[in-house]
């Protein structure tokens, strides 16, 4: 899924335990393999690696790689200021909101240290990352890829202000 998925997701669990944003933070760390499950769209994250070396492109030195990391930082930015307006409400459903996104996010971020290191621990993420991840990634339809991620964020909108 996209970071704009994984953290409305993240923070409409951890905004269910307002009182508790470290518990709230696991949960959407957990609710992001949960979710990964699902077929759905990926970013195609081909431009951060060099498939002769199989090194990571610089984003400094290779224009694909920038292009693909602003589209990643636009996510996320994106995430943060959709989280921040549907579920801000007070200082308390701020730090909710924040640690159920970030540990709705994080997963897919620690892949890039994974490729980047290329050992333990990183490894071992990664290949719990794939273990969860739905092996459908839909490349071929990223359309309905996109409307699958959008029925399952409004699903779990639904829930949320259905118990809230």
């Amino acid at each position: 899924m996209i970071l704009t998925s994984h953290a409305i997701i993240g923070s409409a669990i951890s905004n269910l335990v307002p009182d508790a944003p470290a518990f709230g933070f696991v949960l959407a760390f957990a609710g992001h393999y949960l979710t990964d499950m699902i077929p759905h769209y990926d970013y195609n994250i081909d431009n951060f690696i060099d498939h002769d070396t199989k090194a990571v492109n610089s984003i400094f030195t290779n224009v694909k790689a920038r292009l693909s990391f602003l589209i990643v930082v636009s996510d996320f930015i994106f995430a943060l200021f959709l989280t921040y307006l549907i579920f801000v409400r007070d200082e308390k459903s701020l730090y909710a909101t924040l640690a159920g996104a970030i540990g709705g996010v994080l997963p897919d971020l620690l892949q890039f240290f994974c490729y980047y290191f290329k050992k333990w621990p990183w490894t071992a993420i990664q290949k719990i990352h794939k273990f969860f991840h739905n092996k459908d990634e839909m490349r071929d339809r990223p359309v309905r890829g996109f409307v699958t991620q959008i029925i399952v964020v409004f699903f779990v909108l639904f829930v949320y202000f259905l118990i809230k």
